[in-house]
């Protein structure tokens, strides 16, 4: 079982010796707007952890501007070039907003423009899912955090996202769907409900990725210990690869390190 630690570096410098002696065994590395510190990389990787890197895929309002297409090209090859073992993709769709409570809805979505109107939204994401497969050599495997719902229940997350999982499985090598229960207010059985529906899809590489505080950060925190670790346990449920925690940052502000660290090392 394959134990993550996400590590977004959102306070400044993280100390590599408390990372590497974690209990995780894999990292995933922010690098949304900058490259991740070199040292906690080296001591990591000589310490025999694998190194991923995490990146948003572009910048631009629409995901069929052209401006896109080249702004993902030039992130993938610059990952490529710090030679990580993984390679994991965030919102590599259309824009919208998809964390809220109650019932499953999506809002701030990107509205039809010049450059989308008229388009399959599923069909440009697809194509870009294997674009990115083919800028990434073998040696590096390709992940991507997903959103959490299911195309029988909410066709509109696949029109109007993008992201259309059957076709998205040929292009990448692992899955990591955002199972932050409490942020879309959903029991913590949702998080290996889920994990099912995407190995009834032909995933056989999910990591859930499962939130250490409430969020946004402006919440205060009322996620109890306990529930955190029926979280994992839900998380770690067969076919499930593993886990991942997000984030050890966040687990350092609400003082819950010790936890985190405890379930890594089970």
């Amino acid at each position: 079982m394959d134990k993550y630690l996400f590590v977004e570096f959102k306070h400044g410098k993280v100390d590599p010796e408390a990372v590497i002696n974690s209990g995780a065994n894999k990292l995933m590395i922010a690098a949304y707007t900058k490259d991740p510190d070199p040292n906690l990389v080296e001591k990591a990787r000589s310490a025999g952890l694998t190194i991923g890197l995490c990146s948003g895929a572009y910048r631009e309002e629409c995901a069929a501007n052209p401006k896109s297409r080249q702004q993902i090209i030039r992130k993938i090859k610059h990952l490529v070039s710090l030679n990580p073992d993984e390679i994991w993709i965030d919102r590599l769709r259309f824009h919208g907003r998809w964390e809220t409570k109650g019932e499953k809805v999506i809002y701030q979505v990107h509205e039809a423009c010049r450059f989308c109107k008229n388009l399959n939204r599923a069909d440009l994401i697809t194509d870009y899912f294997f674009l990115v497969r083919n800028l990434i050599p073998a040696s590096i495997k390709l992940g991507f955090f997903a959103v959490p719902f299911m195309a029988e229940v909410h066709p509109e997350y696949r029109k109007k996202l993008g992201f259309d999982y059957r076709r998205i499985l040929k292009s990448v090598d692992m899955i990591s769907p955002m199972l932050y229960h409490r942020m879309i207010g959903q029991p913590v059985s949702c998080i290996s409900e889920y994990v099912q529906y995407l190995d009834g899809l032909g995933y056989r590489y999910i990591i859930p990725i499962i939130q250490v505080k409430d969020m946004p950060d402006n919440l205060p925190d009322g996620y109890s210990v306990d529930e955190l670790k029926r979280a994992y346990q839900e998380a770690i449920k067969p076919p499930s690869s593993g886990v991942a925690f997000f984030t050890w940052d966040h687990a350092q502000e609400r003082g819950k390190d010790e936890i985190v660290v405890a379930l890594l090392r089970s």
